[in-house]
């Protein structure tokens, strides 16, 4: 299970219940297309419910590039996108998606703050994306090529283990539990664009970090040594 999700730890009748009192909407988005979009003054947040979606920025000349992702229990919305007169930014389904999508004015209106479950749901819907931003932000603040993939790699661990948040031990340190094995939310070169860094120079790199026994990987599985 994906830590940084909406909806971790609530049981299925909480989770119907809350998305029922807000009054949204499931819909259906294929590959390619455009969910969100910073010029669309949608007031619209999303949870995904299936699939995967990536934020991109399309800058004056024209290139793009994938500020963020979300995977099943992820929240985005309009609010929560960044907003400026120079880039387009927007959110499209990288594979077939079901998002479920509210408006805000219902999360406002219809949510008692006084009942613990709904209290956390806005809590979580507030914070988790500006969490998930933070993350990215750690990540690029990284100077080698390396230490950016360890950083997202360790980052990884944390979301899909037990492990709890700022007690995972580095990716680099011996522990006694063995290899772990993850999965790459993303494909490899759309990793070195959410990395920023040349696609070419990141496989080399996790060609040598294989040489060096720090991992194993196979497509989108990696598995950390």
């Amino acid at each position: 299970m994906n830590k940084y999700t909406v909806f971790n730890e609530y049981d299925q009748k909480n989770i119907e219940r809350i998305l029922t009192l807000t009054g949204g909407e499931e819909k259906h988005f294929d590959k390619g297309e455009v969910i969100l979009s910073s010029y669309g003054g949608h007031e619209e947040a999303g949870i995904m419910r299936k699939g995967l979606a990536y934020l991109l920025c399309v800058n004056d000349l024209g290139s793009e590039n994938i500020l963020e992702y979300y995977e099943a229990g992820n929240t985005f919305g309009d609010i929560l996108s960044p907003h400026t007169n120079v880039n387009l930014y927007y959110i499209t389904a990288k594979t077939k998606c079901s998002v479920f999508m509210i408006h805000y004015r219902n999360i406002w209106d219809r949510l008692d703050l006084s009942e613990p479950s709904q209290r956390l749901f806005l809590q979580r819907m507030m914070c988790l994306p500006a969490k998930k931003k933070l993350m990215h932000i750690d990540i690029l603040s990284q100077r080698s090529i390396r230490s950016k993939l360890v950083t997202f790699f360790s980052y990884l661990r944390e979301e899909q283990t037990d492990q709890p948040s700022g007690n995972a031990p580095s990716i680099n340190e011996n522990t006694a539990s063995g290899p772990v094995t993850l999965r790459c939310p993303m494909p490899l070169s759309d990793l070195a664009d959410y990395l920023c860094t040349d696609r070419s120079a990141m496989m080399r790199e996790l060609k040598k970090m294989n040489t060096d026994n720090i991992i194993r990987s196979h497509g989108q599985i990696i598995t950390l040594l």
